[in-house]
């Protein structure tokens, strides 16, 4: 392929101590469609081969912690064919007091995800922890997916999981591949399920 490929490589400055681990990941800019994602070395750094030449937004959540932190867009970057993008990610951590762990179809939650068909509206379910409309909202970070906030319900499984549950459309222009669905407070903050969506 003559567009093919080139390379993100970068690693993690947080703006504090303790951070080792994160998860970083690499979404189209324009449709938010998941292209890639990682998890950092013991010393931070993260290599993604195998772009082709676009526009790329690039985010970081850090993971393996028992207090969670909000996912963060840390850079926007151009990738060339035959060529190496550097970024320098700076994480500002910041603590949520919520997560969206588990989400699924006909109130069966699992870490799978969920296969959608283009044009196909459907209702997805979430659990986690501290989960309710008053709390977070939902959504997509791509423009083909959409959640309308009138359709968000509080749900409480048979466990102790508080969740919610939704409807999402997939426009029939979607370009099959993975999404995600964010969990949202009203700071800005969130969670995040990546690759959520498998849009086919």
């Amino acid at each position: 392929d003559q567009d093919c490929c080139g390379s993100i490589v970068g690693r993690i400055s947080p703006t504090v101590r303790g951070g080792r681990e994160y998860t970083v990941w690499v979404q189209e800019t324009a449709t938010g469609r998941l292209v890639a994602n990682t998890v950092t070395d013991r010393s931070r750094n993260f290599r993604i081969d195998g772009l082709t030449e676009g526009e790329y937004s690039v985010f970081a959540l850090e993971t393996g912690k028992t207090q969670r932190y909000s996912a963060q867009l840390v850079d926007d970057v151009k990738v060339e064919k035959e060529s190496v993008s550097t970024v320098t990610v700076r994480y500002i951590r910041q603590p949520i007091n919520f997560s969206l762990e588990l989400l699924g179809t006909n109130g069966v939650l699992s870490d799978s995800p969920i296969f959608l068909q283009r044009g196909s509206t459907q209702r997805i379910f979430a659990g986690g922890m501290k989960l309710s409309t008053d709390r977070v909202r939902f959504e997509s970070d791509s423009p083909f997916l959409s959640i309308e906030s009138d359709s968000i319900n509080n749900i409480q499984f048979d466990s102790d999981l508080i969740g919610v549950s939704f409807s999402i459309t997939v426009d029939p222009d979607t370009t099959p591949g993975q999404y995600n669905i964010l969990a949202k407070s009203a700071d800005g903050s969130y969670d995040v399920r990546i690759g959520a969506i498998s849009v086919r």
